[in-house]
């Protein structure tokens, strides 16, 4: 019988190699080989040294598990539950593809709201005077500079952490797209939103693929990519130097 390992981004591939001395056991399937045939393992990962293959691998792996494997499963939910979907699919861009300059307190904040730019310039676009002031008045909040930041502070934020929303609100009959009223109420189409995020996302991977070598999305990328790979290094490292069995 098998021994539950990390389940990782999918599964255990049925392929059995030598244990390794990574945090990540090798058959773990990273994702989709871009190549066909049986799924891209860890090992399999750690082997390739040209930065091109890799970045085709992750391509693939966000593409799959992101992009398609998210959109589909929000296609199909409930549209509060869909949204919430979609944060972690923008979150998750924003970590990987968008960390050049990000620091301090707000980094994560900021990555965010890049991803959300690029999934739509309206989220990035400064908000009418009106409208900013009384959705500051609200909420007693400093004033909002774009309607990414109203989304990462108050919606996104309040779905991870108590699965609520708050200070933005979904509808499909008020708004075609995203809107902040001049009396300050957010408002947020969800299968606006989806749509959005599906089309945007995949052609932000198209040029992820596609881009020279010192590209931002490529260098952050790869520096994702390699991070992933020293966090396993690390694990083991601490746990040998623990006493603990590796």
């Amino acid at each position: 019988m098998d021994v539950n390992l990390p389940y990782n981004a999918t599964h255990m591939s049925n392929e059995r190699s030598n244990p390794d001395i990574f945090g990540v056991p090798g058959p773990v399937v990273f994702g989709p080989n871009p190549k066909g045939g049986d799924n891209l393992t860890w090992s399999s990962l750690r082997e390739m040294e040209n930065s091109q293959e890799r970045i085709v691998a992750l391509e693939a792996r966000l593409r799959s598990y992101l992009v398609d494997g998210l959109s589909n499963a929000a296609e199909n939910a409930h549209p509060f539950s869909s949204a919430a979907l979609v944060m972690i699919g923008i979150e998750a861009f924003g970590e990987i593809l968008f960390r050049d300059g990000s620091k301090g307190e707000d980094a994560s904040k900021q990555r965010f709201c890049d991803a959300c730019s690029k999934i739509d310039q309206k989220f990035g676009r400064q908000l009418p005077k009106t409208g900013a002031q009384a959705f500051a008045r609200r909420w007693n909040v400093s004033k909002p500079k774009s309607m990414g930041e109203i989304v990462y502070t108050f919606f996104r934020n309040s779905i991870v952490h108590s699965f609520y929303g708050r200070g933005l609100y979904l509808t499909c009959e008020d708004t075609k797209d995203v809107q902040l009223t001049d009396e300050g109420i957010a408002m947020l189409n969800p299968d606006w939103l989806l749509k959005k995020y599906r089309c945007s996302s995949g052609k932000l991977l198209d040029k992820l693929v596609k881009e020279k070598n010192g590209g931002a999305l490529r260098r952050n990328a790869l520096k994702y990519l390699e991070k992933l790979l020293k966090q396993s290094d690390a694990e083991v490292d601490e746990a040998s130097d623990a006493g603990c069995p590796t």
